[in-house]
């Protein structure tokens, strides 16, 4: 299959492709943010009553990293084989430990195992709070509202911008730069396509990260089984995902497969990876005191092991997936587990680059094709990298403020608790 990336997976207040995976993990800014063993010294609930507030802060932040990976990640995709060579930046980017930096597919699964924690935190607050107990259909509405309605506008301004850019293919420009986006002209069937999210090549031309999204939103409907099969059975939910995730990767492998099928099986390989966010969630309180316990070495490993993962060629049908999904689950340990990953992930900077990081997952594609169409030959490629950035995170930034902010506040709206019926 084609290299594919994500964003946010917002629940609660937000978490997806920056919700969160914008998805963006939102919390309360009013509350005094507390380390996991200094809340469970409190009251020894740890998170269960403060995740929906709280939103793990630093996986916020941990999110908004990724998003800035798959950035860097297509901005190398786009430079052509000559600029690869042994000794360029391309190359120590990629062929070195400096690729995590730049590992945008590892980013999407991280964004995956970030979506079932999150998810899961979600429901769980919910339960807790509402007396009628689990609605389906506001947590459906609400996922829906937090994903769709931005990627929707997304869609259209990357159209008109090839509109107004009419792209032509540029030679000096990688084969991916010029056969995986604006790859096809603007017309009413394409547009419905995408906003259909069949997930087939033509329909994806406009954003080719939307990927990920259709199988965020796909999971996202049926996530509830995944929860409360997590939370009655975990053993043996856990292990029905990975066999479905074994068996669809493998298909895929083969390949020969229907477009209906292949995506089908798309979806379903990712399923494994929100019942392992599901799993971190509800293990969470056991994780934190026995970090705590162990001091910087437990956090100091996963952040190395999870690192080596992440390195390792992605050659094998099904150990690759998992490999890469336990090097994710690895670095959300760290993130909400370390004390010292949770200060430095919580500084303003990072905060903002989490908030935002679902808008930026969404357009920076459509930026970094308008900058090169319009720039390419005419300003070094280095130049055209750094505008391609800066321009994404101001972009993101509006997005945030004028599509996401109000998506969101659909959102809310669609999950504001029923009345409780009158005895």
């Amino acid at each position: 299959m084609v290299e594919r990336i994500i964003g946010n997976a917002e629940v609660g207040s937000s978490i997806l492709p920056g919700g969160t995976s914008g998805p963006s993990i939102g919390y309360d800014r009013g509350a005094t943010f507390q380390s996991p063993l200094q809340s469970l010294t409190q009251d020894g609930a740890l998170f269960d009553g403060r995740v929906a507030a709280m939103r793990f802060k630093s996986l916020d932040s941990l999110r908004g990293l990724a998003a800035l990976a798959v950035v860097f990640h297509h901005c190398l995709l786009t430079l052509p084989a000559s600029a690869r060579g042994h000794g360029s930046v391309a190359w120590w980017m990629t062929a070195t430990p400096l690729r995590l930096l730049v590992d945008g597919p590892g980013a999407v699964l991280l964004f995956f195992v970030l979506s079932g924690f999150v998810l899961a935190a979600s429901i769980q607050s919910g339960l807790a709070k509402d007396p009628v107990g689990f609605d389906y259909g506001r947590f459906a509405a609400k996922r829906f509202l937090r994903i769709y309605p931005p990627f929707a506008l997304a869609v259209f301004m990357s159209a008109g911008l090839y509109l107004l850019v009419q792209p032509q293919p540029i030679a000096a420009l990688s084969g991916w730069f010029n056969a995986q986006s604006w790859a096809y002209p603007v017309a009413p069937a394409m547009l419905a396509g995408h906003l259909l999210m069949t997930d087939q090549h033509r329909d994806m031309s406009l954003i080719n990260v939307m990927w990920s999204l259709v199988h965020e939103l796909r999971i996202s409907m049926i996530f509830p089984l995944i929860f409360f099969g997590m939370r009655a059975r975990p053993a043996l939910t856990l292990m029905i995902a990975a066999i479905l995730s074994a068996g669809a990767n493998l298909a895929l492998s083969q390949g020969g497969l229907s477009p209906l099928v292949q995506t089908l099986c798309g979806t379903v390989q990712y399923g494994v990876m929100f019942a392992a966010g599901t799993l971190l969630y509800l293990k969470n309180q056991t994780i934190s005191i026995w970090m705590a316990k162990t001091g910087p070495w437990a956090s100091v490993a996963a952040v190395i092991l999870g690192g080596y993962l992440f390195f390792l060629p992605r050659t094998l049908p099904v150990l690759s997936l998992w490999a890469t999904g336990l090097a994710a689950m690895l670095y959300v340990i760290a993130a909400f587990g370390s004390a010292t990953l949770v200060k430095v992930l919580s500084g303003k900077a990072l905060t903002w680059l989490g908030k935002v990081s679902y808008s930026l997952y969404l357009l920076h594609l459509p930026v970094l094709l308008t900058v090169f169409h319009l720039f390419s030959g005419k300003a070094p490629l280095g130049v055209l990298i750094a505008a391609t950035v800066g321009l994404s995170l101001i972009a993101a930034q509006l997005s945030y403020r004028w599509i996401e902010k109000p998506s969101m506040a659909l959102g809310r709206w669609a999950k504001r608790p029923k009345m409780a019926k009158a005895a």
